[in-house]
């Protein structure tokens, strides 16, 4: 059996993978300071976050979960948020695969 292999085809899924770990590491990084956790929930980071904690990527699950960390740890809104929508049932914690 002869699998034919396009390789935009694979460039594209690597170039999609690229930006949800560049993603990931952007807004985890921002994250860190109260004054862009506001603006980050109010251009729905938790709606962008919801799948990546689902990522079939660790990685991306893993700074996905501590992106939400971030923002919980910064504003008592953004927590009660994330325990009332369940998403802290999806934090993947870093001894769990």
């Amino acid at each position: 059996m002869t699998t034919n292999v396009n390789p935009e085809v694979i460039t594209a899924f690597q170039d999609f993978q690229r930006a949800r770990v560049l993603f990931v590491q952007r807004v985890a990084n921002l994250a860190r300071f109260p004054i862009n956790v506001e603006l980050m929930q109010n251009a729905g980071i938790m709606n962008l976050l919801k799948p990546l904690l689902d990522d079939n990527v660790s990685s991306i699950q893993q700074g996905a979960s501590v992106t939400l960390g971030r923002l919980a740890t910064k504003s008592e809104k953004v927590a009660q948020s994330v325990v009332r929508s369940g998403l802290l049932t999806k934090v993947r914690w870093p001894f769990v695969s």
